[in-house]
């Protein structure tokens, strides 16, 4: 399930994610659009949404 399902789901625009995560909302826009993000982002995100990790793992790229 890729990030924009997930953010539907719950019902939130991109500006109630990007709010919530404390992000702007153009990151939110780029990893919907499969920009890569941390690990520690996609705990964040799978955390905000309501989601397992497992379900947001397609966005995590290892952290330097």
């Amino acid at each position: 399930m890729g990030l924009r399902e997930l953010r539907s789901r719950k019902g939130w625009t991109q500006v109630q994610l990007a709010n919530a995560m404390s992000i702007p909302q153009q990151r939110v826009s780029e990893y919907e659009r499969g920009q890569d993000m941390s690990s520690s982002s996609a705990k964040k995100f799978a955390r905000i949404l309501g989601a397992t990790l497992e379900e947001v793992t397609d966005y995590i790229r290892p952290e330097e």
